[in-house]
């Protein structure tokens, strides 16, 4: 479904992440992190241009 789509997953519960990048991976799709927060989800999106998608937690530690 996803066929090589690179999705960033932001997520901060391990449990969630693990089950998203799974789900990802199922459809074909190549995960990017998961990263656990809003510095690190800044940081993947600056540091790799070829991010197809995201899939995001809206509440995180460090902000919205």
């Amino acid at each position: 479904m996803l066929n090589g789509l690179r999705v960033l997953v932001v997520e901060d519960d391990p449990a969630i992440a693990t089950d998203i990048s799974d789900l990802i991976e199922r459809a074909e799709g190549e995960v990017i992190g998961p990263v656990g927060s809003l510095r690190e989800a800044r940081q993947a999106v600056k540091a790799d241009q070829a991010i197809h998608g995201a899939v995001l937690d809206v509440n995180l530690g460090d902000g919205d």
